[in-house]
């Protein structure tokens, strides 16, 4: 779950200002099944992100991510994480 998270928040911060990105091209990708299968095929139940990227983060010990999932049919799935201090 934690995993899923770290994508989600990636992808959350492509979005911004629609005057300056496209952001209905980036919802598509964002919604595609391909999209989906790769972020799928990303996520190991033996390593983080960070172990197969080298990528150094600062862990404050505390935050909050949420993440949604609306399907065709209109059936919505949310979750929300939360560590505090």
């Amino acid at each position: 779950m934690i995993e899923a998270f770290r994508h989600a928040n990636e992808q959350k911060s492509k979005l911004g200002d629609p005057r300056y990105e496209n952001i209905t091209a980036i919802v598509q990708n964002m919604t595609s099944e391909s999209f989906a299968d790769y972020i799928r095929s990303m996520i190991k139940d033996d390593t983080t992100k960070q172990d197969r990227y080298d990528v150094k983060t600062v862990c404050e010990g505390h935050g909050t991510s949420h993440l949604s999932v609306i399907a065709e049919d209109g059936s919505a799935v949310a979750v929300t994480s939360s560590i505090n201090n």
